[in-house]
């Protein structure tokens, strides 16, 4: 192996208490150690290092290494050390690579791939702390709540050194527009929901008087935006809340009229739905006509969803009078995202909480459902 020249910087070194308690135990006594050591968790015996290698020329990379230590059944101590996250900055481009159980990923570096790591807060502050002392730049990236997709190595490549420079590039908002956003979202909800507004910018004009900056607001106007790009119209970011809403409704009947006389195909609805509507005895919305029907009916823009269903971010049923909009989140498991009955009314408290109890008991054992869910959720439309 080529022995590295260059600068060695230990930044943070863990004096774990729990394993010296263990090495001191297991002088005295092997199988009294073994015991405890099986009897507890592994992260508990593990050690975390933060270190530089640094080159004459500048590049860099920032290793996160954590040693595990353990007993085996013969009573032998062993421990072991492995590069969990490596930071690496060469030829001014950033790449970050991870290792886990599934195997050793590397990607452009950007907020979101660092922040979404499953290693510790304390250790990537530590990372994060010592770019930005090398880079000041990234002072604005890591204090605003949006920025979380795009790479360091776009940044640099385009030059985008400022907020404004950065917004221009990745928003295409006005400045004033974006400051109010960012005080009323956070994290990947406000990169994604802004970022693709761009995508929209030949069918709303005035964004400069925008004003729809509480989350139902800005949920009813995106919504609005979507169905006015397939119905070759423009929205005005000047209207009152009134007339948006009006606006919405009006294409939302419109849309569902010519969606429910002329299309009809079956959605891609996710396994892991179908098998909560066995579950539960829910109806579940197979069909693009069953879904601008309800939409028809209800006077809600549900029709709308058929590509959200097609990618599995959603699904929506039927229960009683009201429709129900289910999503899955790693964490949380499957979740009502909207429950919403006739004009956009709340569904009853009684009737939620019987979903709810009912998502309660399939999430218990979700487990044996989970391999086959085809996507992460995506952020959450009003109907």
């Amino acid at each position: 192996m080529k022995k590295f020249e260059g600068k060695y910087i230990e930044l943070y070194n863990e004096d774990n208490l729990e394993i010296n308690k263990l090495v001191e135990l297991y002088k005295k006594n092997k199988y009294t150690a073994r015991v405890l050591f099986m009897n507890s968790r592994k992260e508990r015996y593990h050690n975390f290092k933060v270190v530089i290698f640094e080159k004459k020329n500048g590049d860099f990379n920032i290793v996160i290494e954590r040693k595990c230590y353990g007993i085996n059944k013969n009573n032998k101590m062993y421990s072991n050390q492995k590069r969990v996250l490596n930071i690496s900055y060469k030829n001014n481009k950033f790449h970050m690579m991870t290792n886990t159980e599934n195997g050793t990923f590397v990607r452009q570096l950007t907020k979101r791939a660092l922040n979404s790591t499953e290693i510790g807060y304390d250790y990537i502050k530590i990372v994060k702390d010592e770019l930005q002392k090398r880079f000041t730049w990234l002072r604005f990236l890591f204090e605003s709540e949006g920025f979380q997709t795009i790479s360091f190595n776009t940044i640099i490549k385009n030059k985008l050194y400022s907020l404004t420079k950065v917004n221009k590039f990745v928003y295409k908002l006005p400045n004033n527009v974006i400051k109010k956003l960012n005080k009323n979202f956070s994290g990947f909800e406000w990169d994604e929901r802004f970022k693709n507004l761009k995508f929209y910018s030949d069918y709303y004009y005035n964004i400069e008087n925008f004003n729809y900056f509480k989350g139902e607001e800005f949920n009813l106007f995106y919504d609005t935006l979507k169905m006015s790009k397939t119905m070759d119209k423009k929205v005005n970011c000047s209207w009152s809340l009134k007339r948006l809403k009006l606006e919405h409704d009006e294409l939302s009947k419109n849309l569902t009229e010519i969606i429910y006389t002329n299309d009809n195909q079956k959605l891609d609805n996710s396994k892991i739905y179908l098998k909560f509507s066995e579950f539960s005895g829910y109806n579940i919305i197979k069909y693009t006509k069953e879904l601008a029907y309800e939409g028809l009916r209800r006077k809600h823009c549900v029709a709308s969803y058929k590509q959200a269903i097609n990618r599995h971010d959603c699904s929506i049923f039927t229960v009683d009078d009201y429709t129900l909009e289910l999503r899955y989140n790693n964490k949380i498991k499957l979740y009502i995202a909207q429950f919403r009955g006739f004009d956009n009314c709340d569904a009853p408290d009684n009737l939620r909480n019987e979903v709810k109890n009912k998502l309660n008991e399939f999430n218990k054992n979700i487990k044996e459902y989970e391999e086959i869910i085809a996507s992460e959720t995506s952020v959450e439309l009003p109907f």
